[in-house]
């Protein structure tokens, strides 16, 4: 003769009550299926720095980071409900480390962009922010023009990406 536990019944019981309220679309509350993704159309940033190519590491950026997050979709400009519009005003280099002789080892990238997103019919924006971002730029010090060059683009991306990551927090804060 088998023993059987003594609450054996009652957690039988308990595991059949949650399956059947499992099972029944029962939901928490703020817990619900996901909401429609913002659509949103990024178009061109314009460059008023003296630093050719910003613009594109911006636009480029912002565009990767928006498909990367699931609340929004990217659009053609016609089928968006929203428009996000950027403007590069400042690009600054400063030297903060030299070597003995005094040349460069390494530079603060400075830049400081301007975001728009609006309705595409709207005159007034949702949102109008300028968001400053900073990064490092490590010059070779063998004075080598190619790994100087290979290494300001990636300082460039590492910028752009910072830019990108501050833009999608404040359209979620706007939008979500």
């Amino acid at each position: 003769m088998a023993v059987r536990p003594r609450y054996a019944g009652a957690f039988f019981l308990c595991w059949l009550v949650g399956l059947a309220v499992g099972g029944c679309g029962y939901r928490m509350v703020g817990h619900g299926g996901a909401a429609a993704p913002a659509v949103l159309a990024v178009a061109p940033f314009a460059n008023r720095t003296r630093e050719p190519g910003l613009e594109t590491y911006m636009t480029a950026a912002l565009r990767q980071a928006l498909v990367r997050h699931p609340p929004f979709r990217l659009a053609a400009e016609e089928a968006a409900a929203w428009r996000v519009t950027g403007v590069v005003r400042r690009f600054r280099a400063v030297p903060v480390s030299f070597t003995a002789a005094d040349t460069v080892l390494q530079y603060r990238l400075e830049a400081v962009v301007a975001v728009r997103l609006a309705e595409p019919s709207a005159a007034v924006p949702l949102l109008e922010q300028e968001l400053s971002v900073w990064t490092v730029w490590l010059v070779s010090s063998t004075g080598d023009v190619r790994a100087n060059t290979v290494a300001k683009e990636a300082a460039l991306w590492r910028l752009a990406q910072q830019f990108a990551e501050r833009c999608v927090a404040l359209l979620v804060a706007a939008l979500l």
